[in-house]
């Protein structure tokens, strides 16, 4: 600490006490984990599935999301996952604090010229409010203007 240039030094019990010697806590950074969501919005409905795979949000609904730490080989994934004519623009960032860990979302606007699998589903704003939804997918949500 810069007890000498404090404006509140003469009151601080840090600087009141004689041993300095007392540990000052690091704030530990928290480490990012970067994801791709998918926005598919037609006719008032939104492109929604429930993900197996992202720790707390297993079996929520939520976008198409996917945990990446390298862009290289996404776009092949991306298309192996919802078709060869995905056609993808991309929209924003979003920052979401998880507890451990910070969650660096690039959004996707996205058209499919094709069916969707059988985990996909396409909800619209009153669904949703049918649906438990995490805090994390009604981010996302209101960053895309949906809600």
């Amino acid at each position: 600490p810069h007890c000498n240039d404090c404006c509140i030094n003469q009151f601080c019990s840090f600087n009141l006490k004689d041993s300095k010697s007392q540990r000052i806590k690091k704030i530990k950074e928290k480490k990012i984990k970067k994801f791709i969501t998918l926005i598919l919005i037609k006719k008032n409905k939104i492109l929604v599935t429930k993900n197996p795979n992202i720790g707390i949000l297993k079996n929520f609904y939520c976008t198409p999301l996917f945990e990446y730490k390298t862009e290289n080989n996404l776009l092949l994934k991306l298309r192996k996952e919802l078709g060869k004519n995905l056609i993808i623009k991309p929209s924003s960032i979003l920052k979401i604090n998880i507890s451990n860990y910070v969650a660096q979302i690039k959004i996707l606007n996205v058209t499919l010229n094709n069916k969707l699998k059988k985990n996909y589903r396409m909800l619209s704003r009153s669904d949703l409010k049918k649906e438990f939804v995490s805090s994390f997918f009604l981010k996302i949500l209101k960053k895309v203007n949906f809600i």
